[in-house]
């Protein structure tokens, strides 16, 4: 992300959720928990999430099982997949913390978010000095003594998708979330709370989500002081 100046980061959740954000505290689910989130959890659940690489249904001639009980084995073709192969290589993976991103700020006039994203929540909150708030993510990624860094998501075809499927990637049909994502390597499966310091300063009030196209371009108010 080159112009951090040029991107705005919001957060939606709930207000709860959305204070605990501005208090200063990062929760980081692990990445396998989108995957196990119910599919009917539209916006969060992901059968990506967790996956390391993917190799193309239309790669693929056959596939030969072995019965580890008979020692038997047998062949299926590649019409028998519903898509493509997915495997891992990391049975822990980082945990992420996850921000919707509208970028060129400087030249549109005209954001607006997607309403699929307010069922993330009731409520947002905007970051106002992104460039500020990424130096105090890295702070508190180097205090855990963790390694970690952000990156946009970058959505891709997962049909014709071949190689490595990073933590940055997520499949086109998600595209719409506009992701930038925070991930640090806790090597923990549980979520994880990372300390980065009051954002009061920087971010503005829990506002309504059902109204963010209204409100997002309106002049901000002054930010919070902390402490």
């Amino acid at each position: 992300m080159s112009d951090q100046a040029d991107v705005m980061l919001i957060k939606f959740g709930q207000a709860q959720h959305l204070q605990e954000f501005r208090n200063g505290i990062l929760y980081m689910n692990n990445r396998s928990a989108f995957f196990d989130t119910p599919v009917a959890d539209t916006e969060r659940h992901d059968p990506y999430e967790a996956v390391d690489y993917l190799i193309p249904k239309s790669s693929i001639s056959d596939i030969r099982l072995t019965d580890e009980l008979t020692g038997a084995e047998f062949e299926i073709g590649s019409d028998a997949l519903s898509g493509p192969m997915r495997g891992k290589y990391d049975d822990v993976g980082p945990n992420v913390f996850c921000m919707y991103a509208a970028k060129n700020i400087m030249k549109t006039r005209d954001l607006q978010v997607d309403p699929q994203n307010f069922r993330f929540g009731d409520y947002y909150v905007r970051v106002i000095n992104t460039p500020e708030f990424l130096v105090r993510v890295e702070s508190g990624i180097r205090k855990t003594g963790f390694s970690g860094g952000w990156q946009l998501v970058e959505y891709v075809d997962v049909e014709q998708h071949a190689g490595i499927f990073s933590p940055f990637n997520k499949p086109g049909s998600l595209s719409h979330q506009n992701e930038f994502r925070i991930i640090v390597d806790a090597g923990s499966l549980d979520p994880i709370r990372l300390p980065i310091g009051c954002l009061k300063d920087i971010t503005t009030p829990i506002l309504p989500l059902a109204a963010i196209n209204q409100t997002i371009h309106v002049r901000d108010r002054p930010p919070s002081p902390c402490g």
